[in-house]
């Protein structure tokens, strides 16, 4: 074999290589969540990498594996992930990587009527929210007096409606 036919081998066999390579980047980097429905993934505060890697193998199997995969490569730091997300049927795995990466979380709702103590409106509201029930009486406690509530009237400065609010939302 001459010189020139064993450098085109070897500049074939790297084409070769860097297409595969390219390939399995792309089928990871785009990867299609493909659930039966959407899937709401909680990422608290505090949460490590490993954590956060559970959380997503846990509720989205391969696609959350590939999802961490991206997200590792874009150098993604934990603490910009917390908050909760929604992963729609069909979404890519760099667009959920992007929106942990960045924090931008899906709104969750949050309704409520037919309430008549402030203890069932406090677990109501928290039972969808990052903090529970004691710090909504707390922040409700902190706010509503000056507005000109007494505690009997706590509730009726919260019309029964449905409303939209980030999980991380404080409680005040």
């Amino acid at each position: 074999m001459s010189r020139k036919s064993i450098l085109l081998s070897i500049l074939a066999l790297l084409i070769v290589i860097g297409a595969v390579v390219a390939y399995r980047v792309y089928t990871r980097v785009y990867d299609r969540y493909d659930g039966k429905v959407s899937v709401r993934i909680y990422v608290p505060e505090g949460t490590s990498e490993s954590a956060l890697r559970d959380t997503l193998e846990t509720r989205l199997g391969d696609f959350g594996k590939n999802v961490f995969w991206v997200w590792k490569l874009q150098k993604a730091d934990p603490k910009k992930a917390h908050g909760s997300y929604v992963v729609d049927i069909g979404e890519n795995a760099i667009a959920l990587s992007r929106r942990l990466r960045s924090g931008r979380q899906t709104p969750l709702r949050v309704t409520f009527n037919n309430i008549r103590t402030l203890d069932m409106l406090a677990e109501r509201i928290a039972s969808k929210m990052e903090w529970g029930a004691d710090d909504f009486i707390a922040a409700c406690d902190s706010v509503l007096p000056a507005k000109g509530f007494r505690k009997a009237q706590y509730t009726a400065a919260f019309l029964p409606d449905t409303y939209e609010f980030f999980w991380t939302t404080d409680a005040v």
